[in-house]
């Protein structure tokens, strides 16, 4: 019995000094970070799907058209690779499906940021904050039912995917599939509560960086 026991203390020994062998590894390893090819760079993204909103099984808002930016609504421009990218969302021709039936949506997203934080390309958890000056939430607006307004305030959640395109330029596929989001909707909704924990973002847009000011695209990617 004591050779057993003593080559299974070997083992478990062995065991944990490979898992510290292979903790230290991985916290010596840089983080990924947004890397654009020149500096300072403005990033730009526009969508390549519809980018949807949903609030629970009974409302949810199409956009046809969104742009995410940095070097707007305080959105500073990149000057270094970063592990963290804020850009500024617009959302423009966009249409809501509630009970009461589809109508013309206004999203506004005034004092609000997204602040993207980089993960290994292909990785499908990446963090996302949605960030709000004081005072101010992103709404949606439903144009076809009266005082019928949808807010997300401030919150941190989780859902984003990276992939690098090889270009040229190089370009950053960014893929949301965000859940759990906290959201408030007036009674006029229709929606059965007046707050809930159910809501989803989903969508995909490419970005890229581009020399201030100008259409010349330098290239971004997510890498250590």
């Amino acid at each position: 019995m004591k050779p057993i026991r003593l080559i299974g203390l070997t083992f478990m020994m062995v065991c944990a000094a490979s898992a510290i062998v292979a903790a230290s590894t991985s916290a010596l390893q840089p983080p990924f970070e947004f890397r654009a090819e020149t500096y300072p760079a403005e990033v730009r993204g526009s969508n390549t799907s519809v980018a949807r909103f949903e609030f629970g099984p009974a409302a949810l808002a199409d956009c046809r058209n969104a742009t995410f930016k940095t070097n707007e609504a305080g959105a500073p421009n990149a000057t270094k690779a970063s592990t963290t990218l804020e850009v500024h969302p617009i959302y423009t021709a966009c249409r809501g499906t509630l009970a009461a039936g589809s109508f013309p949506v206004e999203v506004r997203t005034t004092g609000c940021n997204y602040v993207y934080t980089a993960i290994r390309p292909g990785g499908k958890n990446g963090p996302i904050a949605i960030k709000c000056s004081a005072g101010n939430k992103i709404e949606l607006e439903s144009l076809g039912v009266s005082a019928c307004v949808i807010t997300i305030a401030s919150q941190t959640l989780t859902g984003i995917e990276y992939v690098n395109e090889a270009g040229p330029p190089r370009n950053v596929k960014v893929n949301a599939e965000v859940e759990k989001i906290r959201y408030a909707a007036s009674s006029q909704c229709g929606l059965g509560v007046l707050e809930g924990e159910n809501g989803a973002y989903r969508g995909s847009a490419v970005f890229n960086g581009f020399k201030p000011g100008t259409t010349e695209a330098d290239g971004l990617e997510v890498r250590r």
